[in-house]
């Protein structure tokens, strides 16, 4: 899979990258070109197998990290630096949360919720442009053939179109399968699953949950104004606990799961995403990838040819975290 790290200037990205991929490279000024770096996410359950069967190599699951340049209205407007934002799978935002008079903040003061807002925001309007887009050209379409898909796909897309034009991001749409299903192949920005990675001063370390909790509120506040207007009504009142658990606004479930015990590279990536894991083993090697985040009817085309064909040397199963 593949995490795009991203974030305002001078926020931390490419120590994070660096951190998790051990890829050390001098920043290129100017440059709309994300570099690349793996990082391998070590899977207690495959050891655990791999005592069983004692194959001849193990190959754990690995995630392609790319640091990106700042996210700038400029950068969003370069059909290079789109296009690889778009086939990233999920997004590490990397918000500053400490002062430096030697580094100032580019907007003159620290605030990473208006960061994180800022973000969001940009990435609306540049998937609000697809969507104009495709809608003009199905008006057309429409008009030529009677197609219920092409008509369903105008409804999810209008639907879309009325959330972006108020800064909502589509992740927090609350759309059902079949509608997001429609809408994939598009790569939007604000559809894709976002970690917000703090990066705290030295001085913080010691306040550093105490921080956490405090952005943690801050968020889930301004997720909850910003969705509620997107989602269908419900037959009664939701209290927040509820609208955590049925909302699309999935970041809400994450911040208060935590990671405890998770690897860095699991929790910048894997739990990014729906966690599932397809391993399979035998005696010649033990072995988990697939990308989170999979829809089931999507996993035959990452699965080795030896087991789609129903191979009996290899078994394999889902494992749900």
């Amino acid at each position: 899979m593949k995490t795009a790290i991203i974030g305002l200037p001078m926020v931390g990205k490419t120590s994070l990258f660096t951190i998790l991929t051990g890829v050390h490279e001098a920043a290129r000024i100017g440059s709309m070109e994300a570099r690349a770096g793996v990082a391998r996410v070590p899977d207690p359950r495959v050891e655990a197998l791999a005592e069983v069967f004692q194959p001849s190599r193990i190959t754990h699951a690995t995630v392609e990290y790319l640091d990106f340049p700042a996210i700038s209205k400029e950068a969003l407007r370069d059909p290079s630096y789109l296009s690889s934002l778009r086939v990233a799978d999920a997004l590490a935002h990397v918000l500053r949360m400490f002062e430096s008079e030697v580094v100032p903040h580019e907007k003159g003061s620290v605030d990473p919720v208006r960061d994180m807002e800022d973000v969001d925001i940009e990435l609306a309007l540049s998937d609000l442009v697809v969507v104009e887009k495709r809608l003009e050209r199905l008006e057309k379409d429409r008009k030529k053939v009677k197609d219920p898909a092409l008509d369903h796909e105008f409804e999810v897309l209008e639907r879309c179109k009325a959330a972006l034009e108020n800064n909502v991001p589509l992740r927090n749409l609350d759309l059902d399968d079949a509608a997001e299903k429609r809408i994939r192949g598009f790569g939007f920005l604000s559809l894709k699953p976002i970690l917000y990675v703090l990066n705290l001063g030295e001085e913080q370390a010691p306040r550093m949950l105490e921080i956490e909790a405090e952005f943690r509120a801050k968020v889930k506040a301004w997720l909850a104004e910003a969705a509620a207007e997107y989602l269908s009504p419900p037959e009664k009142p939701w209290g927040l606990e509820e609208f955590v658990t049925r909302s699309k606004a999935w970041q809400l479930k994450k911040f208060e799961a935590g990671y405890v015990g998770i690897t860095w590279p699991k929790a910048i990536g894997g739990q990014g995403l729906t966690p599932m894991h397809q391993i399979i083993f035998n005696q010649e090697e033990s072995r988990t990838y697939v990308p989170n985040g999979l829809y089931s009817i999507g996993l035959g085309m990452c699965i080795p040819t030896v087991f789609t064909h129903g191979s009996p040397e290899i078994a394999g199963r889902y494992v749900p975290k």
